[in-house]
């Protein structure tokens, strides 16, 4: 009689065991530092700031107190055969005159960025707002439905002679 309680526990327990496992969508504070997700045929990995690379495959960066800009940057390397995929929701980044890209891909794979928020980026001398440094496609999109709290907005802006989105200086 025992047995029959076990069985379909056992079932339940298989099922659940089976079932696709979600990627992890963890937020990332542009206010607590840069952001580097690495893309790879083996999965993607993010670092912020000084903490060690961990597994997202959908990274959500974000920025508290985004009505002040941050210094710290979006970089993200999509590898061959790759695809990168990142979300900028509410950043305000603004590297300085003489400062690096704001957000820069590289790499010989593709990436995506979704927006969420309004994002706005300023990058300093030879560089694009959005430096485009990747040799695969660049998509930026917005995937959700535009509504007043969510418009899915970029304002990018180089700085001399770097494009908004595109490339800087050769």
């Amino acid at each position: 009689m025992k047995l029959r309680r076990i069985v379909p526990s056992m079932i339940a327990l298989l099922l659940a065991c089976s079932l696709p496992v979600s990627a992890f969508a963890a937020e990332y504070d542009l206010a607590e530092g840069s952001v580097t997700v690495i893309a790879t045929e083996s999965g993607q990995t993010v670092t912020h700031g000084s903490n060690a690379a961990v597994p997202d495959d959908a990274p959500v960066i974000v920025q508290s107190n985004s009505e002040t800009p941050t210094a710290n940057t979006v970089t993200v390397k999509a590898e061959e055969n790759a695809t990168a995929n990142v979300t900028l929701d509410g950043v305000n980044i603004n590297t300085g005159e003489y400062g690096n890209a704001a957000v820069q891909t590289t790499g010989a794979g593709n990436v995506t960025i979704e927006l969420d928020g309004e994002n706005t980026v300023q990058s300093g001398e030879d560089y694009a707002g959005v430096d485009k440094d990747n040799t695969g496609a660049l998509v930026i999109t917005n995937t959700d439905e535009v509504t007043e709290e969510d418009p899915g907005s970029l304002t990018a802006t180089g700085g001399q002679w770097g494009a908004g989105i595109g490339g800087g200086k050769s």
